[in-house]
């Protein structure tokens, strides 16, 4: 019966679509870009100097060591690493998005840890950084 309404005014129907359809659109562009939901993964890079060495070698001593170490985080999508001859080495960790976040934290804690604690007696390797990005908006 609601329906038949509709289908005998083709043109109130469209009229009333389009409102529908403006009133989305505005409210989509008043909408705070903080309520948006989380689309990018979290990251955590690494990065580590080896002066003098080659991508070899960070490779060998840097960097295979600091993904066996990362390697089954809970929650962790992929990674990637880049060792270059300048003696620099990058790993990029990509997390899942989820609500294990303080599970998370506290494994980025020991990992970190474990690396900062390890890595002076196991390398040359003279500076680790550690860099958490969240999704920008």
């Amino acid at each position: 019966m609601f329906s038949a309404f509709f289908i005998d005014r083709p043109r109130f129907a469209i009229v009333v679509s389009v409102v529908i359809i403006l009133a989305g659109a505005l409210s989509l562009l008043a909408m705070p870009v903080a309520q948006f939901p989380p689309i990018t993964p979290p990251v955590v890079q690494v990065s580590a100097t080896y002066p003098g060495a080659n991508a070899e070698v960070v490779e060998a001593t840097v960097t295979t060591p600091i993904e066996e170490e990362v390697n089954g985080i809970d929650g962790m999508l992929y990674m990637s690493s880049q060792s270059s001859n300048n003696g620099q080495m990058t790993l990029t960790v990509a997390f899942a998005v989820g609500p294990i976040l303080i599970s998370r934290k506290s494994t980025y804690k020991t990992v970190s840890v474990s690396l900062n604690l390890d890595y002076p007696k196991r390398s040359f390797a003279k500076e680790f950084r550690f860099a958490n990005s969240q999704p920008t908006s």
